[in-house]
């Protein structure tokens, strides 16, 4: 079980491997998007059973959701949109440095990246604000989002990426956005857009997260607690299923599912529900939208190489330099 900070993933997931031992890695499954393939490289090299931590895979009724589009109920979809909105205004300030607790190996909680002062917030869950560590919300959540649009869409390959953002209300701490809008385009004709706001709480969708699927026939709004199809005039039938928009972020139920899927393949040797290549894919995308947002530029992404088209700047944050002696294992 890998359940480390996010940039804690990729080595011990490809240790584990190596010494035959199947793994289940929390999402973002990397830290940045060459860690996926090495991690991919060690699965299948080592013949490993590896989930990744995206539950919503394994839920029925996402599966019934997939099921729903898939078989052309929404009509053509051309347009999905993804969200995270809390305010957490006006933030956690800046708590300074200090001396790391006697219980605490910090040096080793930093493994791969740079050495830094201890800092209670950055040691803490927040962690995944700061950008020697994480992605800030767009991996942490977005991996999940993503996950699902692609499973429900068939397609896990964007082709481009956009975005803007930055911290713009919330002076703290934190280095990740505080607003951000991120658009990707895929292959057969369908964009999928990500809205992150953390200063601002008030949302249409009456839900501070969720996934909605636009079809020429109908609207499918998708989240943990249901969901619901909205009929485009008469074109469709209208269904809801659960209780979608009810705030619950993790119903243990979903996890269940997730777990018994990973206990059963340990046993039966096939690939998970969210298998490392799908969440290698997954987690890509987020962090394609900050490398977008970071360079300020459209990024083309060429998905079979894995390579980011005719953008040097882009391309070297693809990957990381790893402080040593915790490197990334050779495969």
């Amino acid at each position: 079980m890998i359940a480390t900070p996010d940039h804690w993933h990729a080595i011990p997931t490809i240790h584990a491997c190596q010494a035959g031992k199947d793994v289940y890695v929390e999402k973002p499954v990397t830290y940045c998007i060459a860690e996926g393939r090495c991690m991919v490289q060690a699965a299948r090299k080592y013949s490993r059973v590896v989930q990744c931590g995206t539950q919503q895979l394994s839920g029925p009724h996402y599966i019934e959701a997939a099921q729903l589009v898939q078989s052309g109920k929404l009509g053509k979809v051309t347009h999905v949109r993804i969200w995270n909105i809390h305010n957490r205004w006006p933030g956690v300030g800046f708590p300074p440095d200090e001396p790391s607790p006697e219980t605490l190996n910090w040096d080793f909680w930093l493994g791969p990246a740079p050495v830094i002062p201890y800092n209670r917030v950055k040691a803490s869950g927040a962690f995944r604000s700061f950008w020697n560590f994480a992605g800030g919300t767009m991996t942490d959540w977005g991996t999940h989002h993503v996950a699902t649009v692609h499973h429900v869409m068939g397609q896990d390959r964007p082709r481009s990426a956009v975005a803007a953002g930055g911290k713009f209300a919330i002076r703290d701490l934190y280095e990740t956005p505080d607003t951000m809008s991120a658009l990707w385009e895929y292959p057969r004709e369908w964009t999928l857009e990500y809205t992150l706001r953390q200063a601002n709480a008030y949302t249409a969708d009456r839900s501070d997260y969720g996934i909605v699927f636009h079809g020429v026939n109908g609207t499918l709004y998708l989240d943990r607690s249901g969901y619901e199809l909205i009929p485009e005039k008469d074109r469709a039938m209208p269904r809801t299923v659960g209780q979608p928009r009810v705030s619950n972020f993790m119903p243990e139920s979903l996890s269940d599912y997730h777990i018994r899927n990973f206990l059963d393949c340990v046993k039966s040797r096939q690939r998970p529900n969210a298998d490392i290549e799908i969440g290698h894919r997954a987690t890509a995308v987020p962090h394609l939208g900050n490398l977008a947002l970071r360079t300020g530029r459209k990024l083309v992404w060429d998905a079979e190489r894995e390579a980011i088209v005719g953008d040097a700047q882009a391309s070297e944050l693809l990957t990381r330099s790893y402080r040593a002696p915790y490197l990334l294992p050779e495969v």
